[in-house]
């Protein structure tokens, strides 16, 4: 069985000695950078399965690391970082982050997420179509990949996951929570679900070309989540 690897970021040397010991003694491979460009060099140089990333780095911060990643690759991101503030949140997930952990945090936790990260970016339960078209909307489950118009849209491991999640269950309504569950696959109280929730439909929405006046495809039902159009062919 191949070793999974982790791209620990983190400048806090003790802070990432523990981390990196709760990693290897799970059976992952640790590749560490303390930097923001000693993060990018390390992203060219290796394979990569997961990235954990601290936002507070030397020389370049964790959102731009966070948004280069996601510009240059699909891997799964865990934000790990003592800010805490609500617009801290909102952001890494606006530049593509999948997952936001606060410090201090409980390894288990962590490592849960992680876990749930992982799994989800391998593989996905698919239903027995392998193609699914929605209008101009085409999904891909095999492959993971989605296209408008036959133009491949660069989403993040999470927004796709919550794409075929609505997909699956067209025509009835998904709450935040359960698709946060489905799509990172742990559990969230309802208000955080749906800011975290609502970051993802507004990226999917923006890379789709739609407006939440003007979404097309996916409609928010106000006090409930999110529904797509039941106009749908299997292909």
């Amino acid at each position: 069985m191949t070793m999974e690897r982790v791209l620990l970021v983190e400048d806090d040397l003790v802070q990432a000695d523990a981390i990196a010991y709760a990693l290897e003694r799970e059976g992952y491979g640790v590749i560490r950078a303390e930097t923001g460009p000693e993060a990018l060099r390390r992203a060219k140089e290796h394979p990569i399965d997961l990235v954990i990333l601290d936002l507070g780095l030397p020389g370049l911060d964790g959102f731009e690391v966070c948004r280069w990643l996601r510009q240059t690759s699909s891997v799964p991101i865990l934000v790990l970082t003592a800010r805490d503030a609500e617009e801290d949140l909102l952001r890494a997930f606006s530049l593509g982050a999948d997952d936001y952990l606060t410090k201090p945090f409980r390894y288990r936790e962590m490592l849960a997420r992680l876990r749930a990260l992982l799994r989800h970016s391998k593989r996905m339960s698919p239903p027995e179509e392998g193609h699914y078209q929605l209008g101009r909307l085409k999904l891909n489950l095999e492959g993971h990949e989605a296209s408008l118009d036959d133009r491949l849209l660069p989403l993040t491991p999470a927004e796709f996951r919550i794409l075929v999640r609505l997909v699956q269950e067209r025509g009835h309504v998904l709450s935040c929570r359960t698709l946060l569950q489905d799509a990172l696959g742990y559990d969230a109280s309802e208000a955080e679900a749906r800011e975290i929730v609502r970051v993802h439909i507004w990226r999917l929405r923006n890379k789709m070309g739609c407006t939440p006046a003007d979404p097309e495809y996916i409609h928010n039902v106000r006090g409930i989540g999110y529904t797509i159009h039941t106009h749908f062919a299997s292909k």
